[in-house]
């Protein structure tokens, strides 16, 4: 029997190594689409956990135009001044080296981020009052274990500002940093997914002392200018003073209500996979046709050696794993192929060393590889069950007679 697996194989492993070629481009294509719609639906449900409805996000199109931008920072500050303005939610930040490697450090508000990643991967967010500590996003270095302390360093030529970190958790796969400033006149392009990136970031909880720190000693003395962020008004303004504000602000800056990117988001993923899908099912469709046809020319192909095999007392069973023996080997290899790539994408982005933004790799890649294959290996067994039965002695006899 084992003889004859080998046997059944010999002839078609040109066709099977192409078949595996253009077989497991279709499936990558497939799962490329699946794991660009889960980051989708994944970015807008962070947004959700992060409550961020009812804000108002903006961002300076012209940050060189100082005048500009000193009017924006002076209306921001007016805002929260008057109490108009109850959270106003900006980037505060300063690149530096953790151990040589590039990191961008930036001071995250306590009320919105956890509730937005929810529990790290690793360890826990800081506790409440700490300042010293902070949660890796985007990576999870060996040289910064959880637990640790690290030393950021300046990337400023001449500078010598370092400062002691503890890192208390680690936020697992897949990396997203969030990230405010993306804007698009297209409404539709506002999404969820687009305030998002894979740096390298080592977040620290918000305080005034830390903050002064980061100008003082990363940022050359001055805070950088508040040229993106997201603003929550207070429930007491009405909906008039909510548009008379956010009018305000469009002087200054553009502006997207935060209702109207959660809810472009909501569009965006049921939309995804329709304009997405076609393609790769286009791709999988014509190379589904070409591994049964192969498969059953190979059958055929076969089909002497099948009458003698049944003339010899083979079972029907046997014949049958016989003749899928070649189609079920090609879609095990192409399997094989396809979800080390998906594992090892996912190994490699977790670790910080490689990552194509915008897709998440994980399980759902395996389900649907192996889904596919199924449906794929389930059309060549019944093919070939209904075929070993016509190469019997006594039917390939009557077919010569005829």
């Amino acid at each position: 029997m084992i003889r004859l697996l080998f046997k059944s194989l010999k002839g078609a492993v040109f066709s099977s190594l192409t078949l595996i070629v253009v077989l497991g481009a279709a499936l990558l294509t497939l799962n490329y689409v699946i794991s660009q719609y889960m980051y989708i639906r994944l970015a807008g449900d962070m947004l959700e956990r992060a409550g961020i409805g009812g804000g108002l996000h903006f961002i300076n199109t012209s940050p060189y135009d100082g005048e500009n931008q000193a009017q924006l920072d002076k209306l921001i500050e007016e805002l929260s001044e008057s109490g108009e303005a109850e959270k106003t939610v900006v980037p505060l930040s300063a690149d530096v080296y953790i151990g040589g490697i590039p990191y961008r450090l930036e001071l995250y508000d306590a009320d919105i981020y956890p509730a937005m990643y929810g529990a790290p991967y690793e360890g826990s967010w800081p506790e409440e009052g700490e300042t010293d500590c902070g949660v890796l996003c985007g990576v999870r270095p060996g040289d910064a274990p959880v637990g640790g302390v690290v030393t950021a360093t300046s990337v400023n030529p001449g500078s010598d500002a370092v400062l002691k970190v503890r890192i208390t958790g680690a936020l697992g796969y897949p990396p997203m940093c969030f990230r405010t400033g993306f804007y698009s006149s297209s409404p539709e392009n506002m999404t969820a997914d687009k305030f998002f990136a894979d740096d390298r970031t080592l977040y620290m909880p918000y305080s005034d002392g830390t903050a002064r720190f980061i100008a003082e000693s990363f940022n050359g003395g001055n805070a950088p200018p508040v040229s993106s962020g997201l603003i929550f008004l207070s429930g007491d303004v009405s909906a008039g003073r909510f548009e008379e504000i956010r009018q305000a602000l469009e002087k200054h800056a553009k502006v997207t209500p935060t209702d109207d990117i959660l809810s472009g988001t909501r569009a965006q993923v049921s939309s995804n996979l329709r304009r997405l899908l076609p393609l790769p099912l286009f791709l999988l469709s014509v190379t589904s046709l070409a591994y049964i046809s192969v498969a059953v020319l190979g059958l055929y192909r076969r089909r002497a050696d099948f009458t003698v095999y049944s003339m010899q007392g083979c079972s029907g069973p046997r014949m049958l794993l016989l003749a899928c023996a070649p189609a079920a080997l090609t879609l095990l290899l192409t399997d094989a192929a396809v979800i080390a790539a998906s594992l090892v994408l996912k190994d490699k982005a977790a670790v910080g060393s490689f990552t194509l933004p915008g897709l998440v790799f994980g399980a759902q890649n395996i389900i649907l590889t192996l889904a596919a294959s199924a449906a794929l290996f389930a059309a060549v067994v019944i093919i070939a069950a209904r075929s070993v039965g016509r190469f019997s002695p006594a039917e390939q006899l009557r077919q010569a007679r005829e």
